[in-house]
Order: structure tokens, then C-alpha cells, then sequence
């Protein structure tokens, strides 16, 4: 392996280059058709049962993604205004004339989309004739409004049909919305200075999200007056505004990041001309990565944006290391092919199981069960072979078209990392018991900090404090219901003989049928017409309503159930809101609802279904952490546990009791599942991968004893970084998840090139001494370069706009400090105490 790699690159270097240069062309062709995506039920495989559900309640209740347009009045008065109102109403008529974006076309579109191994845009994407379901849209001009007619009947009607036309109807419609249980706190604030506008999203325009919210702010700037601002929340704009922006800081930081460390390297080095070869192999790899990405047909979430800048510095190391063994050889350097051959091949071993071993820690992500994390963990483990096998091949092609001129010019600023490594140095050999107290020390402290890390996430929480979506979020969940959405479906696990609908008969057809379902034998059959279980929802939800989290702030702002319809119709028609508990009077208050309905009582089927098996209570939650969707459903929990609330049922035919199911879902519980699945798999992970670079240690080494101080630094390291987060408060989310993997496949690279070094050399001394003083020289000096470029390259992202850029920037500087201060520490002051017992050096031993 060794010469077909690396001798035909040193014998036909001009070849070698081009080959590598066309390979790029075509990997670089494909990165104009780079899509992303961060929606987090994308982030679940979709046979997982929360997404089945979430799939099956969207078809059921006709269920959309929501985007929540705020609209304030800066002054706190109120908007509930003639003028103000009219301008609403244009402006929602203009939301509804919202189009799709036009497909791109052309020849080099159609070129990239060929070049595709997977067409990743949809059809149903493609062919979509609207973004908006209109019909559904919640506003002041469009929301409905039960009533009684002049004729005494009861009628379902908008709102707002058309703008008033004085002060006092405008002031009535606020009126209106407070005594409307379904509307309170939903459409309005209190004072009326903040009128909320949900726009619901037809099936499969949620990556259109970012796109509809730009053409909002459009509308809105043009109808707000004077004094007036808008707002955009909801977790569809946020993860597609974050899919946007995450975007253009990939674009902005991998470009940073590699001139950081151009720069860094130049101080290395001291010739431009020597460390352009290290940098466009890391271009190279960046793009070979990314292109192969693309080319499978993946789209780049949250954690893929950043492959760029994790690979940019991680595929320098093997290039730092062949530069600096260069050194050692160059002013008794006879043949230049000789020369770059003995560097190569004596790093070759080392090199490639540091590589082997970098690619474990990143695949073990693939046993994660999250496709994001999967799809990064296995392209960072190629983009990390692709780096090994440039550097076999195009680094000494590179090197060969260079003179010996222009690489003895480069050893002026060759020590600039001594001084340090001579403090480690001194310090592991003259206080090795010092270092592994302080080590145990810092350990149990750090286990400790471990054990108070809090998993939460929250898309919204992705963007910094002074985002306007964060702003948004801040003043629309404080002065309305919520924006974010969940859901509690009520469920009877059995089926009827005969469902109401046919499953192709029209809306018209299957209101028809329900108009005369009121005395059908079909009542025979049990649903969730029952009093009791109709009552039992009501006090669920009231249940919920008055959950408080643990700063006393009410969690769930709003909840909407079939409940409110019936008590709102009972009220109406018979001044009379208490909740009918006789089956007959449900069904002739849904009947009333329905034949009042101009549409045909199509919002009575979004909080039951036609055939009465399933409800579902409607929750607009004012925090969107998944903390406080876990304290909402143990709370439930515990509500249903107690005797007095036992879950309601029906008695079926043949006597037995059938209690009605309750299931969590919506985009909020989603990201719980998703995250707890994300902690799970990544545990697995780590465990897994941690065992294998062990083995593989132990292997390289010929030796478990070996083996096992080789993964102390990093295990060392992980332990740390992780007691911090939990000492500093900091939640724990999938970057810092990731970050576990990136430690252990990185932290290990340090450990074998020392390892390696310091055994190669007390084999040739045969005095520790003296193999310290050796290992202490170029290969440690190699080895806190490659950290510097690490921690170094990173920096960038301390910039970023984005959290999770900003984490994954901050703690991966940190793992990559501690891991390499550990290694050229902890490292030596274990083989000094362990000198009688590690083999390859005890035979050494006086």
C-alpha cells in the first residue's frame, strides 16, 4: 500500500496533482445545488412511532405547521382601531395571495439535478400550486365567530368579514374575542396592542417557511402604519430561518477559518510557498466531503453545516506532521525522492491508525439513530480518509515539485511551540505524582459537574439573545397564548363496523351523512360521544392550563378542544356553557355547529374525527424547551395516576371496558423525542467507539497496558469538558453531543503519535531518560502544532450569529487544549511511573 500510494505520487507528482484537481472539479460542480433542511421530524427515521403518529394527527385533524405573525403597537395602545384594523385586513388578504417560488431552470440546473444520485427535490414540492391553507389562516378577518343570527339561528361566521366602520365596531371585536373561550388570548392580547395572525402551511411547504416569512415582512412593511411592528414566530420560521442562515455562516467561517490557519502555519513554517500544499489539500478534502454529500442526495442540516469547518483543520494534522519529520531530514538529504519517501513511510503506520481511529469516533454516530447525526458523523469519517489519502499522495507530489531551497528556508520559525513544550516537559518528569493527583482531582470534580448536566434544546434558543426571532418569541409568547404548538390526542383503540365517510366521499357527502347520523343505529357502536369521557377531557385540560413550571410561570397559555366548541354552541343557542353530558345532546350541539358552519362544520373536524374514534386537545405552549415539554407530560403522568382520575372508557358489546388512550405529539414533542433519542444514541455511541479504539490501541501497541493509558488523556479530556457544562449551567444539546465523538476521534491522534515517537526512540537509546529528552523534541513539538491549528482554526467560530456555531467554537477550543496539554502531560508522567510494567520499556529498566 505503501508504494502504490506513495512512489507513483513521488514519480509522477505533475499526474498525480492533476488527477487530484479533477476529482475537485467535479465534487465542486454539485455544491450550487446544496439544500438544507432543519426540520426536527426530518431528524427521526420515519417509521419511528412519534412520527407515525405525528403524520397520522396531521392527516386525522387536518393538522398544518403554523407560522405566527405578531403584530404590535410599539406605544402599548390598542390596534383595535378603523384604521388599524383596515390595514390588518389588507394586509391578511395579501398573505393569502402569497405564490411559490419558481423552480429554477435552465441547462445548468438540469445538469446538477442529472448529476444527482437521489432527486432530493420532491414532486409534490415541485408541482405545488399554494403555500398557505387558506381557508384555515387565524386572523381577525378570517377566524370564526359563533353566533346567533337575526332569525334567532345559530351561524358560524368570520369574525371580521369586512373592516368596521367606526370606533365602537371596532372596539366590539376585542370584546368579541375576550368572551369567546376559543378565541381569548389567542387572537389578542388583553390591551389589544398585539393582534396574533397563524398562518398554517399546506403539506410539505414547511421548507418554504423561510421564503413566506420574507414575503411577510414585505407585506407588512408596506400596510403597518406609523408606531406599528411586526413579529415572526413558531418553530417553522425558526428552523428555516436557521436553515438559511446557517448557510451563509458556512460560507463566511470555512473561508475564516482557513486563512486563520494559513496564517497560523505561516508562523509555523515561514514560507507560503510550503504551506499552500497543506492548504489546498484541505480545500480538497472540504469539497471532495461536501460534493459526495450532495451527490448522495443528503441535504445539510444543523450539524452537516459545520463539516467544512471540523474537516478544514483536521485534515492539516497529517500534513503538519510530514513537514515537520521533513525537517529532521533535510540537511543531510541526499535524493529528494529518497528523502520524502523515508519521512512518508516512517510516518505511514502512525498516520494511518490515527486516521483508522478518528473514522471509528465519527462512524459511531452512524448507530445513532438520528439521520442528521449520521449522515455528519459518516461524511467527516470519509472527509477524514479522503484527507489520509491525500496526504499520501498529494502532499509528496506537492513536496517533490518544491526545492530543497525553499524547504530549508522554512526552518527560521521552526521553534516557535518549543518553550511550551518544555514546560510540559519539565513537568511531567520532575512531578509525574503531582500530575496524576491533580488529574484524579479534576476528574472526580468533573464526574461530579457530569452528573448535573440538564438535556434541553430549543430551536428558537439556536439564534442569540438579540435575534429579532428571539425578540419575537420573547413578546408574543408573553402577551399571547403561545407559539408553540402540541398536541394530546384522545384515542378509543377500537374500529367501528362502519365509519361515517366513505373514505373518497366529499366534504359535502360527509356532512350529509352526519346530519342525519343523530338517531342511526351506528350510536350503538362506542365513540367519544360519551358524556363521561367528554367531562374527562374538559378537566384534562383545565388540568393543563394550570400547570406551572418551576418559576411559577404558566406553561400552557391556550388549549382548544371539541370541549370549548360545545360549551361556546351551548352558550349561544341556550345561553347555557356548561359541557353536555348526554350523548344525544353532544351529538346535537355538533350538529348545530355544523349546519351554522358555512363550511360545513369543517373546523369541528380538527378536534374530532368523522367517526368520533379520536380528539385531540390543541396546546400553544409560551416555552418551546423540551424541559418544559417533559415537566408538561410528567405532570399529566401524574394527574392520570391518581385513583380519582382513572382514564375513562366505553363498555363494548361483549362487556368489556375499553379506556380511551392519550398520546403526545406535535413539533414540540418531537424535538423531545428526537433529543432523548439523540442522548440514547449517542451514549451508544461513545461506549461502542470508545471499546473499539481501545482494542485497536491495544492492538497497535501489543499491549492492553498500553492501550489503556493511550485513552486516559482523552478520556481525561471528555470528562472535563463535560463536568464544566454541567458546573457552568450550559444545556445539553446535539452539538455538545457530537462534541464527545469529535474528542474521542481527535484526542487519540495525539496520544499515538506520542506513544509511537517515545517507543521508536528508547528502542534506539535504550536510557528513558534520554527518550524523554528526544520524544520532547520534534514529535511533541508536531504534536501541539496540530492542537494550536485545531483550537486556532475554531476561532472563528467565536463570531458566529448562530448558538450552536458559537458552542461547538468555544468547547471544541477547549476539548482540543485540555486533550493535548494532557497527552504531552499525563501521558509522560504514566509511562514514567509505569516504566517497570509497560512493555517496550521495561526491558530498559536497570
Amino acid at each position: 500500500m505503501k508504494r502504490a500510494l506513495i512512489w507513483f505520487s513521488i514519480n509522477n507528482p505533475r499526474l498525480t496533482i492533476l488527477i487530484c484537481l479533477f476529482v475537485t472539479l467535479v465534487f465542486l460542480a454539485v455544491l450550487p445545488s446544496i439544500k438544507t433542511d432543519t426540520d426536527p421530524v426530518k431528524m427521526l427515521n420515519t417509521d419511528n412511532p412519534a412520527v407515525v403518529l405525528y403524520n397520522q394527527m396531521k392527516a386525522d385533524f387536518r393538522y398544518n405547521d403554523v407560522i405566527v405573525l405578531g403584530i404590535k403597537q410599539k406605544q402599548g395602545k390598542s390596534l383595535f382601531t378603523v384604521d388599524a384594523l383596515s390595514r390588518i385586513h389588507e394586509l391578511t388578504n395579501d398573505i393569502i395571495q402569497i405564490q411559490p417560488p419558481q423552480q429554477k431552470d435552465g441547462l445548468w440546473h438540469s445538469l446538477l439535478q442529472t448529476l444527482q444520485w437521489y432527486k432530493s427535490l420532491k414532486p409534490d414540492e415541485a408541482e405545488a400550486k399554494r403555500l398557505i391553507v387558506v381557508e384555515d389562516i387565524i386572523s381577525p378577518s378570517t377566524v370564526d365567530n359563533i353566533l346567533l343570527n337575526s332569525k334567532g339561528e345559530l351561524s358560524v361566521r368570520p369574525l371580521m368579514k369586512v373592516p368596521p366602520v367606526n370606533e365602537h365596531q371596532a372596539q366590539q371585536l376585542l370584546t368579541s374575542i375576550h368572551n369567546n373561550r376559543i378565541l381569548k388570548g389567542k387572537l389578542a392580547s388583553d390591551d389589544g396592542s398585539l393582534i396574533g395572525v397563524f398562518i398554517p402551511l399546506e403539506k410539505g411547504m414547511k421548507p418554504h417557511s423561510y421564503y413566506i416569512g420574507e414575503k411577510i415582512k414585505a407585506l407588512a412593511n408596506i400596510h403597518l402604519g406609523e408606531g406599528e411592528t411586526y413579529y415572526l414566530a413558531g418553530l417553522p420560521i425558526a428552523e428555516t430561518t436557521f436553515g438559511f442562515e446557517m448557510f451563509v455562516q458556512m460560507g463566511i467561517y470555512a473561508p475564516l477559518a482557513g486563512l486563520v490557519i494559513f496564517i497560523l502555519m505561516y508562523l509555523f513554517f515561514g514560507n507560503v510557498k510550503l504551506v499552500l500544499g497543506p492548504m489546498f489539500l484541505a480545500m480538497m478534502t472540504v469539497i471532495w466531503a461536501m460534493g459526495g454529500l450532495i451527490y448522495s442526495g443528503n441535504t445539510v442540516h444543523i450539524m452537516s453545516s459545520m463539516i467544512p469547518i471540523f474537516l478544514m483543520p483536521v485534515a492539516l494534522l497529517d500534513s503538519i506532521h510530514i513537514i515537520s519529520h521533513l525537517h529532521d531530514k533535510i540537511d543531510s538529504a541526499g535524493i529528494k525522492e529518497e528523502t520524502i519517501w523515508q519521512v512518508i513511510q516512517a510516518l505511514f503506520n502512525p498516520m494511518l491508525f490515527t486516521s483508522i481511529t478518528t473514522m471509528v469516533g465519527f462512524i459511531s454516530l452512524a448507530v445513532t439513530g438520528i439521520q442528521p447525526v449520521e449522515v455528519f458523523g459518516i461524511t467527516i469519517a470519509c472527509g477524514v480518509f479522503v484527507a489520509w489519502f491525500l496526504s499520501m499522495t498529494f502532499m509528496p507530489a506537492y513536496i517533490m515539485l518544491l526545492d530543497f531551497e525553499t524547504l530549508k528556508a522554512s526552518k527560521q520559525r521552526f521553534e516557535i511551540t518549543g518553550s511550551v513544550v518544555v514546560f510540559f516537559r519539565e513537568l511531567a518528569i520532575n512531578s509525574p505524582w503531582r500530575v496524576i493527583v491533580f488529574c484524579l482531582i479534576a476528574g472526580i470534580i468533573s464526574l461530579i459537574g457530569v452528573n448535573r448536566i440538564v438535556v434541553n434544546d430549543n430551536p428558537v434558543r439556536w439564534f442569540k439573545a438579540d435575534h429579532p426571532l428571539r425578540e419575537a418569541d420573547s413578546v408574543m409568547n408573553n402577551q399571547l397564548a403561545g407559539t408553540y404548538m402540541t398536541n394530546l390526542i384522545i384515542e378509543l383503540p377500537i374500529k367501528k363496523e362502519m365509519d361515517s365517510t366513505l373514505p373518497d366521499a366529499t366534504e359535502a357527502e360527509a356532512f350529509e351523512e352526519n346530519l342525519f347520523d343523530i338517531d342511526d343505529e351506528q350510536h350503538l357502536t362506542p365513540d367519544l360521544r360519551n358524556g363521561g369521557i367528554i367531562r374527562y377531557i374538559e378537566s384534562v385540560q383545565a388540568y393543563l392550563l394550570s400547570i406551572n413550571d418551576s418559576n411559577g410561570q404558566q406553561i400552557v397559555g391556550a388549549a382548544t378542544s371539541i370541549v370549548d366548541i360545545l360549551s361556546k354552541v351551548g352558550n349561544v343557542a341556550f345561553n347555557d356553557p356548561s359541557i353536555p353530558l348526554e350523548r344525544d345532546k353532544i351529538a346535537q350541539y355538533m350538529f348545530l355547529y355544523e349546519s351554522g358552519d358555512i363550511k360545513r362544520g369543517k373546523d369541528l373536524w380538527k378536534f374530532i374525527t368523522h367517526d368520533y374514534q379520536k380528539a385531540q386537545i390543541w396546546l400553544q405552549l409560551k416555552n418551546g424547551d423540551n424541559k418544559t415539554m417533559d415537566l408538561l407530560m410528567n405532570h399529566l403522568d401524574a394527574y392520570i395516576a391518581k385513583k380519582e382520575n382513572t382514564l375513562p372508557g366505553v363498555t363494548l358489546s361483549n362487556g368489556d371496558f375499553q379506556p380511551v388512550k392519550l398520546s403526545w405529539t406535535g413539533l414540540t414533542h418531537i424535538n423531545n423525542v428526537w433529543q432523548d433519542e439523540m442522548v440514547r444514541g449517542m451514549g451508544y455511541a461513545l461506549l461502542g467507539s470508545f471499546v473499539v479504539v481501545f482494542i485497536m490501541m491495544s492492538f497497535l501497541f501489543r499491549s492492553p497496558l498500553w492501550g489503556a493509558i493511550s485513552m486516559l488523556p482523552l478520556s481525561m479530556s471528555i470528562t472535563f469538558i463535560y463536568g464544566l457544562i454541567g458546573w457552568g449551567g450550559k444545556f445539553y444539546d446535539m452539538p455538545i453531543a457530537v462534541l464527545s465523538s469529535l474528542a474521542l476521534g481527535l484526542s487519540i491522534d495525539f496520544a499515538i503519535h506520542f506513544n509511537q515517537s517515545f517507543k521508536e526512540i528508547i528502542s534506539k537509546t535504550g536510557d528513558i531518560k534520554a527518550a524523554f529528552w528526544q520524544v520532547f523534541a520534534e514529535p511533541s513539538r508536531a504534536i501541539w502544532r496540530n492542537v494550536l491549528v485545531l483550537t486556532v482554526g475554531f476561532t472563528p467560530l467565536f463570531l458566529a450569529s448562530l448558538v450552536p456555531y458559537v458552542t461547538v467554537g468555544a468547547f471544541f477550543f477547549l476539548i482540543m487544549i485540555v486533550s493535548g496539554a494532557a497527552s504531552l502531560i499525563l501521558l509522560p508522567s504514566l509511562i514514567y511511573i509505569l516504566r517497570k510494567w509497560l512493555p517496550g520499556v521495561r526491558e530498559f529498566m536497570v
